[in-house]
């Protein structure tokens, strides 16, 4: 089993690779302090038994300030630009060809892929969760 997570400002998403069968998971994040415990309970809630994971991929978040291993598996750190990169690459398909692919999460991250190689070009607070939150509170209003 492998396993990656990534800690977001709004939400945790969390990717597990069993026999196969990819499975995703989201929630809100609410962690105060990350550590080893933020995984164990990461694991424990989705039920995951720690002795059938190979290896924790994380990126995001104060993730860097995890050790590196858990339990006797390994934590692989990933930089999130890269994560971003990569995770285009491997969803969309992409080779060697010049790319731009837009993160929208809580912010907004540009990053530019070329081949094995992935340059930050910038990015904006405003992302789809800030965007989500001001739609509700547009649609409080317009009722009254």
């Amino acid at each position: 089993m492998l396993v990656a997570i990534d800690f977001g400002i709004s939400n945790t998403d969390l990717v597990v690779f069993d026999k196969g069968k990819t499975s995703f998971y989201s929630a809100p994040s609410h962690f105060a302090k990350m550590n080893d415990g933020t995984i164990k309970d990461i694991l424990m809630k989705h039920n995951l038994d720690a002795s059938c994971i190979k290896i924790i991929g994380v990126t995001g978040g104060k993730s860097s300030d995890l050790s590196d291993s858990l339990e006797g598996i390994k934590i692989v750190k990933i930089n999130e630009i890269e994560a971003i990169g990569l995770g285009a690459k491997k969803i969309y398909g992409i080779e060697d060809d010049s790319s731009l692919v837009v993160s929208a999460g809580t912010g907004t991250a540009c990053v530019h892929v070329q081949g094995n190689h992935f340059n930050h070009l910038g990015g904006i607070a405003v992302g789809g969760g800030m965007l989500e939150g001001l739609g509700s509170i547009i649609q409080e209003f317009s009722w009254n």
